[in-house]
């Protein structure tokens, strides 16, 4: 029973949820007349992490229908009905919170009554929940189209040309800006993908409108003229067009400048989609390395001040967020890197948070050149997480390179190689990266064993030529020392 969908909700129920979710249970509107109170009376007990030898269906069937055999299909169709009224519970907290959304349904409702006093009235008193001020997330301009649409229909049955017609100018310009907005950020996303992850998929309509439209004279248009519109699409124009010149270093400081002067205009969500875009864009084009870290500090700093590492307060911090600013921090970076993960390390999933704490400390260990302290915290790391299974490997094989543990680094490199080979899971261009790291590393091994570095230079050469390689200067490092 440990392991039913029911027990996967339950678990994540926090105590205020959980007593919403017991009224929703006690409602006969909700129950259709079945008690479902006495077994989740029992489930009660075994809070918060539903683990027991006796949290069995027989045994908890045996509490609720005492001196009765157990009968499954009577306990399953009573599992069931809980978690059935669990993601009624869920829908509803979800519901609550879209204030916009529950007007239009609202609005419609009456409309197809014929209540039109009181749909006025909540039409008039809903419309300050529309304005372009300090919230202009693509999902708003969705809402703003529902509503103007629910609007239009409104004034439509009751002969009101005039005001229909402003109500389907406003839906059109939600539309267009919305679309407008989406396909950026979707142009953006892709870039990013192909750039980290090989992934070269497309979506054809968008990349046939980026074919036809100058978005260029548009968004300059938009400037020119003073539109409200400008502020709206201007940065996600900037990123936009930043990801699709690789080679302009430029364009990247205008959307981070535009980004750290003109933040206040947007919500929490947007801010941190527009600098986890910044970020790729950072990572893509800077360099050299140091450069590359000194830049990304600063976007990480932005974040850390204004307490942007997420996408609302109710979700944690993406683990590969916090995994690339640990991965960015040089040297001179590293007590700052200290007081970022002592602060912001709760905000991890819990399951994650110690991985990520003994990341930091192999990666500090790494910098200060302390190889056996980069064994001791390695092993602490949960590598069920693929991205950390692959730091981890390359870890210990930096570790026994550099302790000169080459029996243990020659059968790591092997276990590696065959993993790599086998694991269809991993993308291709990060195998390849992974890939010829190993085959330069195994080379490197040698020389340093042997004492023989008559191929050195030529190893050197193919370091700096391979296209997609991992740990790159750390191999060029390695040359420089045999």
């Amino acid at each position: 029973m440990q392991n039913t969908k029911l027990v996967q909700i339950l678990k994540k129920f926090s105590d205020e949820e959980w007593k919403g979710y017991e009224k929703l249970v006690d409602s006969p509107y909700f129950n259709k007349g079945r008690s479902y109170i006495p077994l989740l009376k029992e489930l009660r007990k075994f809070r918060p992490d539903f683990k027991h030898p006796k949290l069995t269906n027989e045994h908890i069937y045996s509490l609720i229908y005492k001196g009765k055999p157990y009968n499954n299909s009577t306990f399953k169709s009573m599992l069931s009905g809980l978690v059935s009224l669990a993601e009624v519970y869920l829908m509803i907290k979800g519901f609550s919170k879209n204030k916009r959304l529950g007007n239009v349904l609202l609005l419609k409702e009456l409309r197809l009554k014929n209540l039109y006093g009181l749909y006025d009235s909540l039409m008039r008193s809903s419309e300050k929940n529309y304005g372009l001020e300090g919230n202009v997330e693509i999902r708003f301009f969705y809402d703003i189209i529902a509503f103007e649409s629910e609007k239009g229909y409104g004034y439509g049955q009751r002969a009101d040309y005039k005001n229909y017609f402003k109500s389907n100018v406003k839906e059109t310009n939600a539309v267009m800006t919305g679309a407008l907005l989406t396909l950026f950020e979707t142009i953006q996303s892709e870039t990013d993908m192909k750039l980290t992850h090989g992934i070269t998929e497309q979506n054809t309509l968008v990349r046939e409108f980026e074919k036809v439209i100058n978005f260029e004279t548009l968004v300059k248009n938009l400037k020119k003229n003073n539109s409200k519109y400008y502020e709206i699409v201007a940065l996600p124009y900037y990123l936009y067009a930043a990801s699709c010149a690789p080679g302009d270093i430029n364009l990247y400081y205008k959307c981070r400048d535009y980004l750290f002067g003109n933040y206040k205009l947007y919500s929490k969500k947007q801010l941190f989609s527009f600098l986890i875009h910044l970020e790729s864009l950072c990572i893509s084009k800077i360099e050299p390395k140091n450069k590359r870290a000194e830049e990304a500090m600063k976007i990480y700093g932005f974040m850390f001040d204004k307490d942007i590492l997420s996408f609302s307060e109710e979700e944690h911090t993406p683990l590969m967020l916090f995994r690339n600013v640990i991965f960015m921090t040089l040297l001179p970076f590293i007590e700052w890197t200290d007081a970022f993960v002592f602060k912001h390390l709760p905000k991890l999933a819990p399951q994650s948070r110690n991985s990520m704490k003994y990341l930091w400390e192999v990666h500090k260990c790494f910098l200060l050149k302390d190889y056996r302290g980069v064994l001791k915290h390695t092993h602490k790391i949960d590598i069920n997480l693929l991205f950390l299974k692959l730091d981890v490997k390359l870890f210990y094989l930096i570790a026994y390179y550099e302790l000169g543990y080459f029996e243990e680094a020659r059968s790591m490199t092997d276990t590696f190689y065959k993993y790599l080979k086998q694991n269809n899971d991993i993308a291709e261009i990060i195998v390849e990266k992974h890939l010829n790291y190993i085959k330069i590393f195994k080379k490197l091994l040698k020389m340093k064993e042997t004492g023989d570095i008559s191929g050195s230079k030529e190893l050197e050469k193919k370091i700096n030529s391979a296209k997609y390689i991992i740990k790159r200067l750390w191999l060029l490092e390695k040359i420089e020392e045999l």
